[in-house]
């Protein structure tokens, strides 16, 4: 694809999704996807696509991987983790919940699970085994996390292989190659079907923009092997 094209498109008029203009977090964090992608994707132009509008709505458009609670009007951008775990004793206080606290600090590490990331990675389980697609231990590190380039990793693999799907199937189980796709379902590889035809329509303006960059179905490599050791991404 040319990125340059990609953009562009993305700030047209035809395009609704930002406005015509895009921040300068909102470019690193869509390029760390791009760069995931080439990796840790499948050349497919609907996983691209798909992931792209999954980090637009899990983001609040910022398209900057975040900690649980941290919107792009905060003025601090990385609170502690003790002020989000507080934040969401709080908010789990006030609506009544008392199962599936998964934000406290584990006590095998210390470190405390909430959601970071483009598409809002939860409990000890799923940083562990999203480690060897980061190419981080994240389970020590679990704010390797709000790096776009490994978010980007952690979100291409999740979805492809259905690992927050609680039926096990991949993302081009609902969006197939040749074919209509199943937005409503496709939505359950990240949380269910909450709010699917919303990131459906971002899906549509993603998968526009992307084929005005040109043929991603051709330039990438169909199986891209897992990466066993850790990598520097500083």
């Amino acid at each position: 694809m040319k990125r340059d094209l990609f953009f562009k498109s993305l700030r047209s008029n035809e395009c609704t999704l930002f406005g015509n203009s895009l921040g300068a977090n909102q470019v690193i964090g869509i390029e760390g996807i791009l760069d995931a992608f080439q990796t840790h994707g499948n050349g497919h132009v609907k996983v691209l696509a798909y992931a792209l509008a999954t980090a637009y709505h899990e983001t609040a458009k910022s398209m900057t991987p975040v900690k649980e609670t941290v919107y792009p009007y905060h003025k601090n951008q990385n609170p502690s983790d003790a002020e989000v775990t507080r934040r969401l004793d709080n908010w789990a206080a006030k609506i009544g919940r008392t199962s599936n606290i998964y934000w406290r600090p584990d006590s095998r590490t210390g470190k405390a699970y909430f959601a970071r990331g483009h598409m809002g990675l939860t409990w000890f389980k799923n940083y562990l085994t999203s480690s060897k697609d980061a190419g981080v231990d994240l389970t020590t590190n679990p704010d390797a996390m709000l790096k776009p380039l490994i978010s980007g990793r952690v979100l291409f693999k999740g979805l492809m292989y259905g690992r927050w799907n609680g039926a096990g199937k991949g993302i081009e189980h609902y969006l197939v190659q040749d074919g209509s796709d199943d937005l409503k379902n496709a939505r359950r590889t990240v949380n269910v079907t909450d709010e699917w035809l919303l990131i459906g329509n971002y899906y549509k303006a993603f998968l526009m923009a992307l084929r005005a960059s040109g043929d991603m179905d051709v330039t990438l490599p169909i199986d891209v092997p897992d990466v066993h050791e850790p990598v520097d991404v500083s």
